[in-house]
Parts: structure tokens; sequence; C-alpha cells
């Protein structure tokens, strides 16, 4: 719809932007519906694989996810064909950048399939079975919706607290490799942070630190707390 005059852009009336959005509108509508049809197809094939809902032991996490990967692969493969169009395609030949430029598209085109496979995939560890799931009516959106019903508070705080564990040490130990005196020195400044924060908190017992065995302490002492490194806690807790 995009209009040229000489070679040259003109902007789109009033009733064009109309028809254009109106035209967008449908199509992302046929996403939503095409996105929604995948998910339930694999959902049916995969408790094809798992048999009836029935009142005996449900199956274990591990063997829901493996159904789940078993499926996933044809239909996945069955996506990428689907995706791919011939201004990506990957030719005979052609040179790396240009595979890995198409390779990129192809692949951020083929997003839903892996959002839908990961949806499922959480959905069963945060204590689901794919038996019982209506294969004709489930969305997306209520699956998310019982995923965050089943995440507690807590469960969320201990992933963030994780992710930012692994990721200081992680940077410490890349940090030791060119340059140990700055890393000691910014591990020990950590340290001294989390300390100022521990002892900022409400008291609600003594504090008992847990030591991996084997490793000596070599933080400093404030306030009669001893901060220990941070590679060397297994876990710290408060006694009821």
């Amino acid at each position: 719809m995009t209009k040229k005059i000489n070679g040259a852009f003109s902007a789109l009336t009033e009733a064009q932007v109309e028809a254009l959005v109106s035209q967008r509108t449908a199509s992302l509508l046929s996403t939503d519906q095409a996105d929604g049809t995948y998910l339930r197809t694999i959902l049916h094939h995969t408790q094809g694989k798992l048999g009836p809902l029935t009142r005996g032991r449900p199956p274990s996490i591990q063997a829901q996810i493996d159904a789940l990967q078993a499926v996933t692969i044809p239909f996945y493969a069955a996506v990428l064909r689907g995706v791919t169009t011939e201004d990506i395609a990957i030719e005979t030949g052609m040179e790396a950048d240009k595979i890995a430029v198409r390779t990129r598209e192809r692949n951020r085109r083929a997003t839903f399939a892996r959002s839908v496979k990961s949806t499922l995939v959480v959905w069963v560890q945060t204590g689901g079975d794919l038996r019982a799931l209506n294969a004709a009516t489930v969305t997306k959106t209520q699956l998310q919706v019982d995923i965050r019903e089943a995440r507690s508070p807590g469960d969320a705080f201990e992933r963030t607290v994780e992710r930012a564990q692994r990721r200081i040490i992680v940077s410490i130990a890349q940090q030791a490799r060119g340059s140990p005196d700055m890393a000691r020195a910014r591990l020990e400044a950590i340290i001294e942070a989390l300390a100022a924060t521990l002892d900022d908190l409400p008291a609600v017992g003594p504090l008992t630190v847990v030591e991996r065995p084997g490793v000596k302490f070599t933080g400093r002492i404030r306030r009669g707390v001893r901060p220990p490194r941070v590679a060397a806690v297994t876990a710290v807790r408060r006694a009821a």
C-alpha cells in the first residue's frame, strides 16, 4: 500500500491508514490462531504418548518432558520448513556469514514453536499433568496463569538471588585471570556491601553460617558477624 510518485514516498491518507491497520490486525489474529492450533496439536500428540488420564500414579515430570520432546522434534522440523521462504533458504556454496544471517531469521520466525514447548515444560515442572489438559481448548495464556499461581513469591526471590550469585562468581573468576589483585579487591568490596546489608536486616534470631568443608574463611569481622566468602557459603539461615 506504500505510494510512490516519481520514485518518492507519498504519505497515506486516513482511509488508507485505516485499511492498512485493518489488514495488520487480521494478520495478527490469524497468527494467534495458528499459534494456538500448534500448541493444541503438540499437546494432543503428547497426550497420545502418555496415555489416558487414570486414577493411578501420574507420569513423572521427566517422563512427561521426554514424551513432549519426542513429539516436538519432528514437528519443529516441520515448523522450520514452513517458515523458510526463498529469501532465507540455505543454498549450497553459500558464504558462512550469509548462512548465519538467514539462520537467525529462520529461527526468529520459529520462536513461537519454541515458546510453546518451553511453556509446556515449565507447566509440567510446576506440578502439572499434561494428561489433565483439554487439548481442544487449552491456551498459552491459561498455562502461563497456572504457572504464576503455582510459583510462590519465595521461588522467584530464590531464582533471582541464585542468578545474581552466579553472575558475581563468574565475573570475579574472569577478572582474576587478568588481574588477581583487582578481582580480590572487588570481591572484598562486595563482601563488605553484603555484610552491611546483613547488619541492616531485622534481627529474628542468631545467625548460622554453614560453610563448605575444608574452605578457610578469609573475610573480615563486622559487628561480631563473620561474613564468609561468596564461594565458600553453602547456606545462610537464621534460627527460628
